[in-house]
């Protein structure tokens, strides 16, 4: 499972989108087909992690040294090219209910605070038609 929320606009009509869903892992042939490629950072910072926990860190649960990440980062940058992006996959977020509020408690507009909700009907492909209902809960006046 998995959740997004974004924020914005300013008070007293500032606006959070939530969303609600499961991650999908994208099949090596999407990834070869639409040319996706991990980012270099990720990449990076995954392997210098990988490193740590190689070199005995993972039963510690302590790093020795503070900069001991910091350089084990800083040889993964220097590497990234040959090391192998396996050890970062690709997922999709998956929604299967999205809402957004508008305005809060303390707004005092006509019809604020809004909210609307969309949720995906269960058995229902994300992108067929009739595939979300959505719902408006009024605010107060």
């Amino acid at each position: 499972w998995g959740s997004i929320i974004w924020e914005g606009g300013r008070y007293p009509t500032e606006f959070q989108w939530r969303a609600e869903g499961y991650l999908r892992r994208v099949t090596e042939e999407e990834c070869t087909l639409r040319r996706y490629h991990a980012p270099r950072s990720l990449v990076t910072h995954v392997s210098a992690c990988t490193k740590l926990c190689d070199d005995g860190h993972r039963a510690r649960r302590r790093i020795s040294r503070p900069d001991s990440y910091d350089d084990a980062v800083c040889d993964a940058r220097q590497n990234v090219d040959s090391v192998n992006d396996d050890c970062v996959c690709m997922v999709r977020f998956v929604p299967i209910r999205i809402e957004v509020l508008r305005g809060g408690p303390s707004t005092r507009f006509k019809g604020y605070p809004q909210r609307f909700e969309w949720v995906r009907r269960s058995g229902a492909n994300e992108n067929a038609v009739g595939a979300w209902s959505m719902r408006s809960v009024p605010g107060h006046s």
